[in-house]
């Protein structure tokens, strides 16, 4: 996903502007972030039928701030 970032960086901050790279790069960017995210939540899905509704709730309490507002 980083590197898919940088290529979207890279093609809005190229001087020689090309929207077709700029839309391929963002296309590959949005696949990257949607790989991501169904990953995770398969981890979540496997973790969660691993632990107790305990164990689960008490790692619910542990997650950093920003990861409950997401």
């Amino acid at each position: 996903m980083q590197k898919a970032d940088l290529d979207v960086e890279d093609a809005f901050n190229d001087e020689n502007f090309d929207a077709r790279r700029a839309t391929e790069a963002v296309d590959r960017l949005v696949e990257a972030r949607t790989e991501l995210g169904k990953t995770l939540a398969q981890l979540s899905l496997r973790l969660r039928a691993a632990l107790t509704a305990d164990q689960w709730r008490e790692l619910q309490k542990r997650k950093p701030q920003n990861q409950k507002e997401r």
